[in-house]
């Protein structure tokens, strides 16, 4: 009898013990995969000019304006390549539950300084020339039907700097997609002149302003000189990375990277206590019949494989079928057309991480078991299995 056949046939012995095995494995990866998702939607940056992008913020938060007259000062700094800003806002079509992202902003220097954005040169001059224009992502778009060319009531509830409410109709200029996959396109932009001709406070300030360096390698550098020259200011800045800037965001929320690790680690010892737990009842089953093995010559190594095979069936299946629930759902949560979802995705290094974590339950999971077959005496076993 070979060895395949030992295995499948004891997995089946109690098909109701494996089936539930192998679902509480597939549940912990599941777990697992869809916060590796989650944590790569919100610090995920894909872009090669996301690496030479700072954003400069208030330094008390980034719910705080900077004055506008911040950009020139800035722009004029050694090592600056461009500049722009934004100021980001909550905004609605008809009715309140359909939010989105508007960012206010001036549209020539924006788009230069954001070239994963695509549309089309007359899309983009429609879009410079006309201040009562929207550029709409094309998520956004195919969510409430719209095409270029169509004129869309706008309004917004108050944005992270807090200016209040705005209302207005624009013409949708054009419709951009993105060079990356994982760029969202659920948002619109909006000319800042138009937003800041009728906000009720805080004219002329803006939320960030963004600055594209000469040279990534420069960054911590320009980032410094950055604030320094705002640092016996009202409005001290702190300027940090693209990247950094999303992290920060996020962190808002919580340590997304710290509450993967927690809840996926409780998830996993859990598991494993479970797989070692069962595994270690099958072969106490099975004792006598194992060391009939021993003595019809089968060798403490091949029983042993055997042991673990068993316990690697079981993981590896179930955290494959987890994987794969999970990544369905990422991909589901990534078609979303609000674009809160973009970046959401299972990357092959946690595919990698989770196939470890799955050698490693087999291994843990079968050491003792193993370990208590070899102590076995044989003479024992088959004395119980004759009383």
């Amino acid at each position: 009898m070979t060895l395949s056949t030992l295995v499948r046939r004891n997995l089946l012995r109690k098909a109701g013990r494996t089936a539930v095995l192998v679902i509480a494995v597939t549940a912990a990866f599941l777990l697992f995969g869809l916060l590796s998702a989650v944590q790569r939607n919100f610090t995920a940056s894909d872009t090669v000019a996301a690496d030479r992008r700072l954003v400069v913020t208030n330094r008390v938060g980034f719910t705080q304006s900077l004055p506008i007259t911040y950009l020139e000062r800035i722009r004029s700094l050694p090592g600056v390549s461009a500049v722009s800003y934004s100021s980001i806002l909550g905004g609605y079509f008809r009715e309140k539950r359909s939010l989105f992202p508007v960012v206010a902003t001036d549209p020539a220097s924006y788009l230069g300084l954001y070239p994963e954005l695509l549309l089309s040169p007359q899309e983009r001059a429609a879009f410079v020339q006309d201040r009562n224009s929207i550029l709409v992502g094309e998520n956004l778009a195919r969510r409430f039907g719209w095409k270029a060319g169509d004129s869309v009531p706008i309004r917004s509830t108050a944005g992270l700097q807090g200016e209040g409410q705005f209302a207005g109709t624009y013409r949708i200029a054009g419709i951009f997609t993105a060079t990356e996959r994982s760029t969202g396109t659920g948002l619109a932009l909006l000319h800042y002149e138009a937003f800041n001709d009728v906000r009720g406070a805080d004219r002329d300030t803006v939320g960030s302003i963004l600055v594209m360096s000469g040279d990534p390698r420069s960054n911590d550098d320009l980032a410094n000189r950055i604030d320094a020259l705002f640092a016996n200011s009202p409005y001290r800045t702190r300027t940090v990375t693209e990247q950094e800037f999303g992290r920060a965001l996020v962190a808002q929320l919580g340590n997304i990277t710290s509450i993967v690790a927690a809840v996926s680690g409780a998830g996993f010892f859990a598991v494993l206590l479970i797989v070692a737990s069962a595994t270690a009842t099958s072969v106490r089953e099975r004792r006598s019949e194992l060391a009939v093995l021993r003595t019809l010559g089968f060798p403490p190594a091949r029983i042993a494989r055997m042991i673990f095979a068993e316990a690697g069936i079981i993981t590896l299946l179930g955290g494959m079928v987890g994987l794969t629930l999970a990544s369905s759902i990422s991909n589901a949560l990534r078609s979303l057309q609000n674009g809160l979802f973009a970046r959401m995705e299972i990357t092959l290094p946690a595919v990698v991480i989770a196939v470890l974590i799955m050698i490693a339950f087999a291994v843990l999971g079968s050491l003792a078991p193993i370990a208590q077959v070899l102590r076995m005496p044989v003479s024992a076993a088959l004395a119980r299995r004759g009383a």
